[in-house]
């Protein structure tokens, strides 16, 4: 055993934790905090979330920053993830991102998938195989010599409020992460978004950075996580002092590539509103049983006047209201083309 020192702050990395339902915006709330965490460092998004990484890969090319990507299909087991994440600390990247962190504990090939497959009756047996391996996916993101953002899915329920119309209508909540419980606590901070105003509410904060915020989260949070995981002050002049890395960083030559775009051209918008529009959308079918992307997006230009040559995503911007309240009629006009 050592002798007692006087503690003295160090240099660490960031582990954050950001947990929501579906639609809440965790992987574009994760995004704007890489950025602002990294400046012009290079960031690195793990998608388990059927290429929504991709969704938002040009919404800051005015600024001349993009991001590398991997899809990450199952098996969802915790040594690949293990294996990616030191796949991205090989390839020099500044910050990685987990979309999703919950598959290693609820996919295709995560941990209660394989308790199911385990052959036997004994549950204290197959835990203690298990467990040991979940921790060791834990001490990877715990102990990562990069920094790491992680999504939770919310453990979903709905609540009955008041709509804009005066009549009781469910919302969607997260109360909870699908993960083994604990993993909140484990990150430097962690949050609850919440699905309809993509509000951050923070659910542990070593660093006080947020101990009276609860708002949307932004790049300016990224670069005072930033400031404040280097042992630097925060004060009035910490967005001019972030971290930056070459705007040139070299690529790399296998495992993530660039992210490449999947919407259309930049709508006007304030950077974060056509990402939760976006999601809002989706989220909406995806209580009906429909998908946006493939039963819905590609007819809705088809109900709508075209004012001076609209593009599709600006068709849907002007009539976001009307959109939403279509989906939620039965039966919903927008599943099939407009028909006169």
């Amino acid at each position: 055993m050592g002798q007692f020192q006087r503690a003295q702050r160090q240099k660490i990395k960031l582990l954050i934790g950001l947990i929501g339902p579906s639609g809440a915006g965790k992987t574009y709330s994760a995004l704007r905090l890489a950025r602002g965490i990294t400046g012009n460092g290079r960031v690195a998004i793990l998608d388990t979330e059927h290429r929504r990484g991709l969704f938002y890969a040009d919404d800051w090319a005015h600024e001349g920053w993009s991001y590398d990507y991997l899809p990450f299909d199952p098996p969802f087991s915790p040594e690949r993830y293990i294996n990616a994440a030191k796949l991205a600390k090989a390839e020099g990247f500044d910050l990685l991102i987990v979309d999703s962190g919950s598959h290693e504990w609820i996919g295709t090939g995560g941990i209660l998938y394989i308790k199911d497959k385990m052959p036997g009756a004994n549950d204290y047996t197959k835990w203690g195989q298990l467990t040991p391996r979940h921790n060791a996916f834990l001490e990877c993101m715990t102990h990562s010599d990069i920094h790491t953002i992680v999504t939770l899915r919310g453990k979903d329920e709905y609540v009955l409020e008041l709509n804009s119309k005066g009549k009781q209508a469910p919302r969607k909540v997260g109360v909870g992460a699908q993960m083994r419980d604990g993993f909140e606590y484990e990150c430097v901070c962690s949050f609850l978004i919440d699905q309809k105003t993509h509000v951050a509410e923070v659910m542990k904060d070593n660093t006080h950075i947020f101990e009276k915020e609860v708002e949307q989260l932004t790049e300016e949070h990224g670069r005072k996580l930033a400031m404040w995981a280097a042992g630097k002050a925060i004060g009035k002049d910490a967005l001019d002092m972030a971290p930056a890395m070459p705007a040139e960083a070299p690529l790399p030559e296998q495992g993530f590539s660039p992210a490449v775009k999947v919407q259309q051209e930049s709508l006007g918008l304030e950077e974060s509103t056509w990402g939760f529009m976006v999601q809002e959308l989706r989220s909406i079918c995806e209580t009906k049983g429909y998908d946006w992307d493939g039963d819905v997006a590609g007819n809705v230009p088809n109900h709508f006047e075209h004012i001076n040559g609209e593009t599709p995503d600006k068709i849907i911007v002007r009539n976001f209201e009307t959109i939403k309240t279509m989906l939620a009629e039965e039966p919903c006009k927008l599943l099939l083309p407009f028909k006169d």
